[in-house]
């Protein structure tokens, strides 16, 4: 009887175990994010509270993203969906529906002149850091029992950005002023911010089918030797950069998105590309 008593007690104490390891995992948080920057930023914040899932395919531009049902289905599953702009990723918003949170600190959304409104804020360390008391208030409303947790990775993120920012105008700091050429103003940002001069953008959206009305003073620009690189993204065709260039100046691929190999964190994704823009003016 002793022995029999024993054998269902463990049954009975394995079986309690097995079922609340199930809930746990089941009942941690879910949160969608857009795209992989909009991840890289979450994750600083919610740490191991929470999972994180990007929505755009690896190599895929968000300006052009059909969502899958998969990606709707996950949205639907999450405690939010993050994303930055209804000019970059308004499909995330769309999919998160009542529960799709822009990370930006201001909406675009409304803006009729791209250029005087760019929704590339995730290339700027300082943009970034201004929205981070706002998303923080964002995750502590949906999951208040974490927010000792965001706070405290909040101001150590913020930190981090504003050593970050400092870190960035010292390597670009010998191009201050100069001129480059690039496929599109996903960088307008991150080179105002750093003092380099925009000579020319070949599309103010991707995707366009004819050139822009300036692409003559553009093709001038690199002929006489007025731009240090021609920037390209490895989301979007590199074959017009490539006739642009024509062997006279550098082209340097900058990536707005990264996640791969080098550019798996937030300050990775600044750091390496700024490395490359500072590189290529050597």
């Amino acid at each position: 009887m002793l022995h029999f008593l024993k054998k269902h007690f463990l049954l009975f104490v394995f079986a309690a175990l097995a079922t609340t390891g199930c809930a746990g995992g089941n009942s941690q948080l879910k949160y969608a994010a857009s795209i992989e920057p909009a991840a890289m930023i979450l994750r600083e914040l919610v740490g191991d509270r929470a999972n994180i899932h990007v929505l755009l395919q690896p190599g895929a531009s968000p300006h052009m993203y059909e969502p899958r049902p998969s990606d709707a289905r996950f949205a639907e599953d999450s405690l939010a969906t993050f994303y930055f702009d209804h000019t970059v990723d308004g499909w995330a918003a769309k999919l998160g529906g009542d529960k799709a949170l822009a990370i930006a600190a201001t909406d675009h959304s409304q803006a009729s002149d791209h250029d005087h409104a760019n929704p590339h804020v995730w290339l700027d360390p300082v943009a970034v850091r201004a929205c981070i008391p706002q998303l923080l208030d964002a995750l502590v409303k949906l999951d208040p029992d974490g927010e000792l947790t965001y706070r405290a990775n909040g101001k150590r993120f913020m930190d981090q950005l504003a050593q970050l920012n400092d870190e960035v105008r010292s390597m670009l700091t010998s191009i201050q002023g100069r001129s480059i050429i690039q496929a599109h103003a996903s960088w307008d940002l991150f080179f105002e911010r750093y003092g380099i001069r925009v000579a020319g953008t070949l599309e103010s959206t991707p995707g366009a089918s004819q050139p822009p009305p300036e692409f003559a003073e553009i093709f001038d620009a690199v002929s006489r030797g007025d731009v240090f690189a021609v920037i390209a993204e490895p989301q979007l065709p590199r074959e017009p950069l490539e006739t642009l260039a024509a062997n006279k100046v550098p082209i340097v691929e900058l990536d707005p998105l990264g996640g791969g190999a080098g550019m798996s964190s937030y300050a990775a994704l600044i750091r390496t590309n700024a490395q490359r823009l500072a590189d290529a003016a050597q």
